[in-house]
């Protein structure tokens, strides 16, 4: 029974070590080719886990802001991937002239087929050292708007206010216009329109509104709470109240909401008319005959 344990074992050992395929002079074996994927499979590993680990002591030493932290957590795994698998590479037998033959080849297939995903790596290369977004921000891009969760090197996230996650590559935030709500500071101002029928008394109706403004917990006072006439309309006179609030930045409907409310509160009790549209007929009477 042992010698046909080692008979085994010797067929399974001359299995693996038959060639499958050579490339420029290197051979390949079953062996080499699953230490291969092994090897690189824990590089993975190790990269992803020594980037959580990274982001953890920098946020317990030091007080970087979320985005500078993710920034250098993301870098410390890329390295660790370039230079790990370069190490397995050379392990398993490259040379420099192999690995020449081999990016010549990944040439042909990035110009066939690959420049999404080249254009979309590079892309997030770029994010992270200039930073036009930071894990956190508010962005819109493309008709999205949402919180960034994650910056990978192909792919963004980005989580909407209703918890749908979008993975947005990398390259329309750099190629394609993008609006940050956080880039220029953690202030931003909200407009709401606001109409009122002819007849009403502006100087009253921008006093119900700095009113209701200043009413609202979530209205900063400095910068104040400010009304605009902004035109004659052809059924009302239409204002804009603007406001700013830091405390809204990721869900400014809800502000908006909130003043909404409140406006048609104090509109009800001044006795303020909001109007509709409408449109007069007159009917003139042919003379008789």
């Amino acid at each position: 029974m042992v010698e046909n344990l080692f008979n085994a074992l010797n067929l399974v050992d001359k299995l693996l070590s038959e060639k499958l395929f050579e490339i420029n002079e290197t051979s390949f074996t079953s062996y080499r080719v699953l230490s291969l994927l092994l090897s690189s499979a824990f590089l993975l590993w190790l990269g992803k886990n020594s980037q959580r680990f990274v982001f953890r002591v920098l946020q317990r030493k030091s007080n970087m802001s979320a985005g500078s932290r993710y920034v250098i957590a993301t870098l410390s795994k890329h390295i660790i991937h370039i230079i790990g698998f370069y190490a397995i590479l050379l392990n398993a037998g490259f040379d420099f002239k192999t690995l020449t033959v081999v990016i010549g080849a990944l040439g042909v297939g990035i110009g066939f087929g690959l420049q999404h995903i080249i254009n979309n790596f590079v892309s997030g290369i770029v994010i992270l050292f200039e930073r036009p977004i930071s894990v956190g921000d508010r962005v819109v891009v493309e008709g999205v708007e949402g919180d960034v969760v994650e910056i990978n090197a192909r792919a963004t996230k980005v989580k909407t206010n209703d918890n749908i996650m979008h993975i947005i590559p990398n390259g329309d935030f750099v190629t394609k216009k993008v609006i940050n709500w956080s880039h220029g500071g953690a202030t931003v101002r909200s407009r709401i329109a606001v109409s009122v029928a002819y007849g009403e008394d502006p100087e009253q109706v921008k006093s119900a509104l700095i009113e209701v403004a200043n009413e609202n917990n979530h209205v900063l006072q400095s910068p104040k709470p400010d009304v605009l006439f902004i035109e004659f309309g052809d059924s009302s006179l239409n204002f804009e109240l603007r406001v700013w609030t830091q405390s809204h930045i990721n869900r400014p409907g809800i502000l908006k909401s909130d003043l909404n409310y409140a406006i048609a509160r104090k509109f009800d009790e001044l006795g303020i008319e909001v109007p509709y549209p409408q449109r007069d007929i007159y009917v003139k009477e042919l003379p008789s005959g």
